[in-house]
């Protein structure tokens, strides 16, 4: 899999704003974010759709996204967020390594302080990963992240 992005990034071998990581799965920023805090969850093994992947890593991603969408709440002010995977290129899949969609909302819908769909920045990244980490220690995210 020397081609897929996801496993590069799993691999070290591409940079990334990494969240959260444990022996099986990786959090961390969309590059091309459409909205403020839009991440992704991926497990590190390569299975190229959520068809395809374990329904252990499946379950997982979902719990986690649970989790992190409740941390987009707490921790960057949003007041909602869409969790989202495609299966398929016509479903709009474009890296086939199966990965779940956290995508922070804001109060009337919008994507936030954000022009949707342009490269991160480091300034952009810092913030967003910082604000992650601390909503993670919250009472409440945390016991959610435990339930992973």
């Amino acid at each position: 899999m020397g081609s897929c992005v996801f496993c590069n990034i799993v691999k070290g071998v591409e940079n990334a704003w990494i969240i959260y990581e444990d022996r099986d799965t990786i959090v961390f920023l969309d590059k091309y974010p459409i909205s403020y805090g839009h991440i992704l969850i991926t497990p590190k093994d390569h299975y190229s759709d959520i068809v395809d992947t374990p329904s252990g890593l499946v379950s997982k991603a979902f719990l986690l996204a649970r989790a992190f969408g409740a941390a987009s709440m707490e921790g960057l002010g949003a007041s909602g967020f869409r969790v989202v995977t495609n299966k398929g290129l016509s479903a709009g899949q474009i890296i086939f390594h199966f990965h779940v969609h956290v995508i922070p909302r804001y109060g009337d819908g919008s994507s936030g302080p954000i022009t949707p769909r342009a490269e991160i920045t480091s300034e952009y990244a810092s913030e967003v990963v910082s604000r992650y980490k601390e909503a993670l220690k919250s009472e409440h995210v945390s016991r959610l992240l435990a339930e992973v």
